[in-house]
Parts: C-alpha cells; sequence; structure tokens
C-alpha cells in the first residue's frame, strides 16, 4: 500500500497497487491525486523523508509519501499550461478550477474554450468563461469560428445557453457568413434552435451564399425546425445568391411534401422562379420534374398553374 500524507500529518490517501495499469511512476500518481482529488499536476509536489521525489521516479509499495502544494505562481509557466490544458480535456473540473483560482490565465484560454464547446464539456467551458469572459467571442483564425458556433454545430444544447446566457454575441458570423442559427438549422439541433430563437437570434440572417436558416433547414428536411422559424416569422421568400430558389423550391425538388405543406399554408409565393436544371422554373414544375407526385398534387390543390 503507498500512502499519501497532507502537511498536516492527515493522511491523504492510500493506494493499492493495482491502481496503476501501466507504468508505476511519480507522474502517473499525480495524475491520479488530479483525478480523485482534484489537485493540478503542476502544483504537486511530492517527498520522501525530507527530499523531492522526481516526475520520472518509480514507485515503491509499501511506501509512505508527503504532498506538498505549490501555488501556481511558483511553477513554470509552460508547466501551468499544459496541466491546465490536461484537466481540461480530462475534464476534471476541480484540477481546472484550482488553477483558475489562483489567477492563472493560460495563453490559449479560447482555444480551450472551443474544444470544451465542441465536446460537449459543460462544466469546463462554464469555469472558463467565468475566469475571462472575453473567451466567448474570440473568432478563431481558420474559418472564424467561435465557441457559441462550435457548441451549435454540434447541438450542445446546455453550453449555447450557458454562453448566451453569459453574453455571447449570439448573431457573430463565421468566415462563410454562418450565424449559430443557421448551423443549427441546418444540422437539425432542435432545441438549440429553440433556446437561440427564444434568445432573440436573427432569423433571416444570411451566410455567403445567401442562405437564411429557414432556405437550409427545408433543403435538409427538418420539418421540426422549419416549424419554429416559420411560428418566429422567419422571411419565407428569401431567394440565394446562385440558384435563386426559395424554401418551398428547395422542399419540392427534395421531395419533403410536408414541408412543402407547412410553407404554403404559411404563405409561401409560388410563383417566384429558382434555377433547376440550368433553368428558371417555379416550385410546381421543380416537383414535376423530380417526379414528387405527392408534392405535385399539393401544390395543384392550392390553385396553381403549371
Amino acid at each position: 500500500m503507498l500512502r499519501i500524507w497532507k502537511l498536516s500529518g492527515e493522511e491523504l490517501a492510500a493506494v493499492k497497487e493495482e491502481r496503476f495499469g501501466g507504468e508505476r511512476t511519480v507522474k502517473e500518481l499525480k495524475h491520479l491525486l488530479q483525478q480523485v482529488h482534484g489537485f493540478p499536476v503542476c502544483m504537486q509536489q511530492l517527498v520522501r523523508d525530507g527530499s523531492t521525489v522526481d516526475d520520472i521516479a518509480e514507485l515503491e509499495f509499501p511506501d509512505h509519501l508527503q504532498l506538498v502544494l505549490l501555488p501556481a505562481t511558483c511553477a513554470l509557466t509552460p508547466t501551468v499550461e499544459s496541466a491546465f490544458y490536461d484537466a481540461c480535456a480530462r475534464e476534471q473540473v476541480e484540477a481546472v478550477r484550482s488553477i483558475l483560482q489562483t489567477g492563472v490565465r493560460p495563453c490559449r484560454m479560447k482555444d480551450t474554450l472551443m474544444s470544451a464547446c465542441l465536446n460537449n464539456r459543460v462544466e469546463i467551458a462554464r469555469l472558463i468563461v467565468e475566469a475571462d469572459s472575453t473567451t466567448m467571442d474570440y473568432r478563431a483564425w481558420r474559418g472564424g469560428q467561435t465557441a457559441l458556433l462550435e457548441a451549435a454545430h454540434k447541438g450542445n444544447h446546455e453550453i449555447v445557453r450557458l454562453l448566451l446566457e453569459a453574453g455571447a454575441s449570439k448573431d457573430l458570423a463565421n468566415d462563410r457568413g454562418q450565424t449559430a442559427l443557421i448551423r443549427s438549422s441546418e444540422r437539425g439541433h432542435l432545441e438549440v434552435t429553440r433556446i437561440l430563437l427564444k434568445a432573440g437570434a436573427e432569423k433571416d440572417k444570411r451566410d455567403t451564399d445567401d442562405n437564411t436558416a429557414l432556405m437550409l433547414a427545408a433543403d435538409k428536411g427538418h420539418i421540426e425546425i422549419v416549424r419554429l422559424l416559420v411560428a418566429a416569422g422567419a422571411n419565407l421568400d428569401v431567394q440565394n445568391r446562385d440558384s435563386k430558389n426559395t424554401a418551398i423550391i428547395q422542399a419540392s425538388i427534395k421531395g419533403h411534401v410536408e414541408i412543402a405543406r407547412l410553407l404554403v399554408q404559411a404563405g409561401a409565393k409560388l410563383d417566384i422562379k429558382g434555377r433547376h436544371l440550368c433553368k428558371r422554373l417555379p416550385a410546381l414544375v421543380c416537383a414535376t420534374i423530380e417526379g414528387h407526385t405527392d408534392i405535385v398534387r399539393m401544390l395543384l390543390d392550392t390553385g396553381v398553374n403549371l
């Protein structure tokens, strides 16, 4: 048995040899103490008989070691940074909290927040935002992604709500002009879309191809998201840049009959012509060409003519 003692003389932990699967080094013990007790690796110093034990040293069984916790300011900055990123990746909340409470601000916190949002590490994201709110609207140099965009893209609704409540810019777009609402709508993330609309996200923002959230949701067949956007008052008749298609033209081409029906009932214009097969055609003709007879029948029932 390996016994770890506090400076006060109180026993902190009794570790069995079986707890170590591979290497049985002091460094692995530090990672174990970080995982179980939340002590950042960079702030741990293990002592045997008054002398510091190196990280690469092999553990002995049985043995007695004393744990000394150093302030983060005493540790080398690269060591603190490495410990911070490692704790975030392992989702070791107490270790992350301990490092941030010292006032240390790792230089890559913004990237770490985006990683937390992408991987749905809610508590890690919360700690980083509380420590430095400027991380939320940081745009990555590659693609212009933000924390909110990453969370919306993955459908991580708890993090989306957390970021919005903390004041993240809800309509900030990436280099392709996509906002969080556009990304969640295209990906079919219903709860995220609902949260963004409730927060007042701009419904008719366009990406660099002039697509809106409604157009992309209609194209992908996400009927519940289309329903949400229509109820929120999204513009039904926006045309995109290249094909000049509207939401109902896209739904008619793809064969999404219930979405087409919903858009018709909401008042979508049926005489607008988009581009399909290199021709300027309305929704009814597009559906006819593609053989979507249920959509053709539904559109004819509205009184529209070929």
